[in-house]
This record gives C-alpha cells, structure tokens and sequence, in this order.
C-alpha cells in the first residue's frame, strides 16, 4: 500500500517539496523508527509511538502526530531531511491511501494484495 500526500502551495514551498509526496506505511527505517520511538518534543509535549504498528494504528485514526510523522516520512522518501521537532504543516493536506494491484509480469494479469484492490482509494483531510 502507498500513501500519496497532496501539501498545499505554501508547505511545499516552506519545505522544496514536490507536489506529491509518496509514502509506503510498511516501510520505515530504524533510524526513522528511532526518531519516532525517542520521540520529539513539539510545544512542550513529548510525542512519540511504541513501534511501526502503533504509528499505523494511530494514523488510521487521524492522530495529528501520526499524519505530521507521515509527511516527514514523505519528505524523507523526497530526499529532504526536515527536523520533525520543528515541523509543521497546514491542514489542507490531501492523504490518498492507494492499495495497488502487484504486478505479475502479464499484461492485465494484476495479483491483489491479500485485503487489497487495485481500486481502493481513501481521502483524508487532517
């Protein structure tokens, strides 16, 4: 699965983003987990998740920290390494979750990931 994230004209301006950002949930590094699982202090408070899981469960929920970690995780993925401590960003973000269809080398023969269709699409404003 692939989340895209849309940022408006003056976040992408503030951080060089691309118009897109594109982000796979299942995919975090130790380092990023590190940084999430330490934690970091945003106006006095100390947000921070047990694991990958709990960063997961929370962005389902619309956590505002989940969604903020998802779109330093989307800048990261865009070679941009902002502090998420200082990070902000409008909430007229678009998150699209896209489940895609694995390929399988045949022309129309698309493999769907267990629980997963090449047509699910989700949008969330946070």
């Amino acid at each position: 699965m692939k989340i895209r994230v849309s940022l408006g004209d003056a976040d992408r301006e503030r951080y060089g983003a691309p118009e897109e950002l594109e982000v796979d949930p299942l995919k975090v590094s130790l380092r990023e987990m590190v940084v999430l699982q330490k934690g970091v202090e945003i106006e006095g408070v100390v947000c921070t998740f047990d694991s990958p899981q709990a960063w997961r469960v929370a962005l389902g929920k619309g956590d505002a920290f989940a969604v903020l970690a998802l779109v330093w995780l989307g800048l990261r993925r865009a070679g941009l390494t902002p502090d998420l401590a200082a990070m902000d960003v409008s909430d007229d973000a678009g998150i699209r979750f896209d489940a895609e269809a694995t390929d399988t080398g045949e022309p129309g023969k698309g493999r769907s990931r267990r629980g997963t269709t090449s047509s699910s699409r989700r949008t969330v404003r946070s």
